[in-house]
Parts: C-alpha cells; structure tokens; sequence
C-alpha cells in the first residue's frame, strides 16, 4: 500500500472527524478577523471621537493659578521670532476652564461635574469658525448637546451654573475663606451646539459625551473678580512634520521668556522707607522654588536678602492684660542694613536660658504696661492637615 492509498483511506474513513475540524478551523479564523476588523473600526471611532473634541488643539497649557490671557499670544509671538521655534504654535487662545453644578431653572434637573468653560472670539477664530453670532453674550450660555438632553433643556430656557470661586490660598488652609466659596450665575440657553459645532469639545480625556458649557469670557472673569486672567491656553497651528517633544520644549522656552511676576501670583514691592524690596506672594507664602529663585536673583545682583514670616497671633499677653490679634513677625534684624540710629541692633538668634528675645512696638508696651525683661505669652493657631486648628502658646522675654 502506497502512502497516497493511505491517506486517501484515512480522510475517508475518518471524514466526519476532519470536516469538524475544517468547520472549527473556519468559525476560529472568521472570528479572529471580524474581531481584527472590528478593533480597528473602534480605534479609528475613538481616535476620531478624540479630534472632534480637540478640534485644532495641539498643545494646552493649564495652571492651578491664573494669568495674563495676553500671555498666549506673547509665546506665539515669541515663537515666531524665532525661527527654530516658529513651527512649535502659530494659534492660541485663552479661556477659563473650571469644574461646575448647573440645574435647569424650569425643572430642577440637576448635573453636577460639568465642564465650565469662559471663552470669547478667541476661541472660535482659533478653530476656524467665524465667531459672528457663536460668542455667547454676557447673560447667556451655549450648552453641549449631551447636557441639554441629560437636562431636558432648550434654547431660550434658564439655567443656573455654579462655580467654585478661585482662590490663591488654598481653602482647606488656615488662612482660606469658607465663606466665600463659589458663584452663581443665571444665564439664558443661546444655542444648543451639536457635536460638529464643537458641542463635544474637550481638551481632557473622558468616556460618554461631552457635558459642558461654554460663558462668555468676560463675564466669568468679572463674576469670579479676575482681570483679565485666564487658567488655560489653547496652541495650535504648528508644522505636523515638527516632532512632539521638540514641539514641546519649544514651547516651553517661550513660556518660561515670557512669563511675568504677575503670571506666578508674584509681586515685588519697593519699600520707601529702608530702600528694600520685598518679594511677596498673592498665596500669602512663598514656596521653596520661590525663594531659591529670589535668592539666586538677589546673590546675582550683589543684594542681600533676608526671609521673613509674619503670622498672625491671637493675643499677647502680660500679667492680666492682653493685646488682641497682633501680627508676629519672624526675622532676623542683625542681617537688615538697617539706618544707624545709634542703638545696639537687638539679636534675636541668641540663645541662652530662658524664653526667646521678642521686640515689640511702643504701642504695644504701653497697652500691655510690659518693659524690658519682662516675659509675655503670645497665643496662636496651629493648623492641622485634618482641618483642626489648635490653640499653642509660646513665652518670650522682651
């Protein structure tokens, strides 16, 4: 017997065994290519999904704090003038994009965790829609039209948005307002935008549809007092040929060109009567980055610099009398130039047995009867990270 005679008798008898497997092998390759086909249609929809909510986003940039909403078209100028940088952006646009509650006035229906976002012309110039009629008016709002049916809501109706007022100070901290948290605005649905409208725009990644709204720029910044500042930029127009991370670094330099004091939440302030400058932070504190910055800046100048911290005391007290909410400041005055006035500058780093040295004013020796040596109480807030504030008392010898 031949081995062609053999196979041919061994398919034959086992023919039922083999046309199971040919079906098997059938159903498994035309379920590995429908999932195949059916993975790149979901890759392309998201991928598409992705660019309708960019719309011609390349780059944003976001703060936790705000600044110039001129500072976007300073880095694009800055871009241009140079030419190795000039393919990074040629577009930007400012806005301001927050996390806010809105309910709809006629039913009550509520969202929260929507996308609150202040733009103006800007904006829509920046993706290429004329923004002639689009711009939303001071007292109206333009709503993505995945809200509007989560809402129920139409154009012409009533909605109320809230947001969380800014704050430079954290409001979890000793020194932030509670009081004062957020602000509510009754505005006038203006037009629902379909998702081609740049109704699902989104420069963060989410699931579902877009649940956003859009407010006229100018008057979030005057509800939420901030002039003429904005938390985000929008980049594009740049060279699709230009690779991301040189694209970025690119932008990046201009940034750190162009960014101002005012942009960090800085100011620096000259002191008529020593000649000094102080360098001060709207936050109230200065962080270490800060303050290595100043030092450096200061070293580099030739300037002395000296830290200080001043901290608000709940009391101070002598004897039975006390001097209520009196400011505490911490320095040290051997390393101020100050005028010589012919006194013995105070050391208040010496050290020795006994409280800390303390200078006070002459008002408060004389509200207190205290003189020198004297030792008083000064009673202040610790804050605690769980939110608690506790009461702490330190002595000083005057």
């Amino acid at each position: 017997m031949t081995t062609s005679t053999l196979l041919r008798r061994s398919l034959l008898h086992f023919w039922r065994t083999n046309l199971a497997v040919i079906a098997g092998v059938g159903v498994a390759v035309s379920v590995l290519a429908g999932a195949f086909l059916v993975g790149t249609s979901v890759r392309a929809s998201l991928r598409d999904l992705a660019l309708l909510r960019l719309g011609r986003v390349d780059h944003v940039v976001t703060s936790g704090l705000f600044f110039r909403d001129a500072l976007g078209n300073d880095v694009v100028m800055a871009l241009a003038e140079e030419p190795a940088r000039a393919n990074a952006a040629g577009a930007s646009a400012p806005l301001i994009a927050l996390e806010g509650f809105v309910t709809h006035q006629d039913s009550g229906s509520r969202a929260g965790g929507i996308q609150v976002y202040g733009v103006d012309e800007r904006f829509w110039r920046f993706h290429g829609v004329e923004p002639e009629g689009r711009t939303p008016e001071p007292g109206t709002v333009l709503v993505s039209a995945g809200l509007a049916r989560e809402l129920g809501a139409a154009a012409g109706e009533t909605l109320l948005v809230r947001v969380q007022k800014p704050s430079a100070i954290p409001v979890s901290s000793l020194h932030g307002r509670r009081d004062d948290l957020g602000r509510t605005m009754r505005l006038g649905i203006q037009e629902v935008l379909a998702s081609e409208s740049l109704g699902e725009f989104s420069f963060r990644p989410q699931q579902g549809f877009s649940r956003a709204v859009f407010i006229n720029l100018g008057r979030l910044q005057r509800d939420l007092e901030l002039d003429q500042q904005v938390n985000t930029l929008l980049l594009g127009g740049g060279s699709p040929d230009l690779e991301t991370s040189v694209a970025v670094a690119s932008i990046e330099a201009a940034l750190r060109d162009q960014t101002q004091l005012e942009d960090l939440g800085l100011r620096v302030r000259r002191l008529e009567a020593s000649g000094a400058l102080a360098v001060e932070s709207v936050a109230g504190l200065l962080d270490d980055n800060v303050v290595a910055a100043a030092r450096t800046a200061a070293s580099e100048a030739g300037m002395a610099e000296q830290p200080i911290l001043t901290y608000l005391a709940n009391a101070i007290r002598f004897g039975d009398r006390q001097t209520p909410y009196s400011l505490v400041t911490a320095l040290d005055l051997l390393d101020l130039d100050a005028p010589d006035s012919g006194e013995t500058p105070v050391d208040l780093n010496a050290s020795g047995p006994g409280p800390p040295p303390i200078v006070l004013n002459d008002w408060t020796v004389e509200d207190l009867e205290a003189g020198l040596g004297d030792v008083v109480t000064v009673e202040y807030y610790l804050w605690e990270e769980a939110g608690a504030l506790l009461v702490e008392e330190a002595q000083f010898r005057v």
